[in-house]
């Protein structure tokens, strides 16, 4: 199982690399993507590119991690989407997929500065973590560890159905 996780520069390391590091530990291969090959530093930890956007083959992904706004990446991640693959959004990367056209028509929560921007395009709920089908969102921050959890529920659920 492969997961996309676009970045950029400044990333909020919460919402990158502690949901990256639990889906590496459930087997899922996480490729971090972003405009150029070049490393991406969040606020703490820096990360080596595997390949940029124009290199991404979109519908060989499982699963999107977004975790901050990535706007070079917004069609990539709508293609992934298209194709059918789960999307866990935190933090920034809610607003990133409400800009990526991704939301519309979804229910979502979001960081209370970004409610507005949801609310533009999906039905906000008023909870730290909310799942629609395959798209799960949370708010961020402390509400880190049950996005998380929800997402590897998504994980092993999917692993179940491709052992079948």
């Amino acid at each position: 199982m492969k997961a996309l996780a676009p970045v950029t520069q400044g990333f909020d390391d919460l919402h990158v690399v502690y949901p990256l590091l639990r889906l590496n530990e459930e087997g899922v291969d996480v490729d971090v993507v972003a405009g150029s090959a070049e490393a991406v530093r969040g606020r703490e930890k820096t990360f080596d590119v595997r390949t940029t956007y124009h290199e991404v083959v979109p519908e060989e992904y499982d699963f999107v991690l977004a975790g901050c706004r990535a706007p070079e990446g917004y069609d990539t991640v709508a293609e992934a989407v298209a194709s059918g693959a789960f999307v866990f959004a935190v933090g920034e990367g809610v607003a990133a997929l409400a800009e990526a056209g991704v939301l519309t028509g979804t229910q979502a929560t979001a960081p209370e500065n970004l409610v507005p921007q949801v609310e533009e395009v999906a039905r906000y709920v008023d909870r730290d973590v909310v799942v629609d089908g395959k798209l799960v969102t949370g708010r961020g921050g402390t509400t880190a560890p049950e996005f998380v959890g929800e997402c590897i529920r998504k994980v092993n659920r999917a692993k179940v159905k491709d052992d079948l």
